[in-house]
């Protein structure tokens, strides 16, 4: 059973972070420079944060990723902390995981 270790009221700039979230929506998969990339924004019971994957050129595949991700889901996930816009974001550079939880596998509370 997974339990909650780091709020994001208490992240930082620079921390690489992997704990759980509940999404709260979604915006689509989009075309950057080296690839494509969504965006989610994530919640805990301390605050909301954006979240931005940076994933691969291959459209396919970000969006096999993308398709899984429902909002409310509750997802494991890692990435780094960066400032962006004066607010805090994670990033994802299409090396880590995210991963959603089935009821039985996080601590509710």
């Amino acid at each position: 059973m997974i339990k909650k270790s780091q709020y994001i009221k208490d992240m930082k700039e620079g921390e690489v972070i992997c704990d759980i979230f509940v999404v709260k929506f979604k915006k689509p998969v989009a075309k950057y420079k080296n690839g494509y990339k969504f965006e989610l924004r994530l919640g805990d019971s301390s605050k909301e944060i954006m979240y931005k994957y940076w994933g691969s050129d291959d459209e396919e595949a970000v969006q096999a990723i993308y398709d899984k991700i429902k909002s409310d889901d509750v997802i494991l996930s890692n990435g780094k902390v960066s400032a962006w816009n004066d607010s805090l974001e994670i990033a994802n550079n299409n090396d880590g995981k995210i991963q959603i939880l089935a009821e039985d596998e996080y601590d509710i509370s």
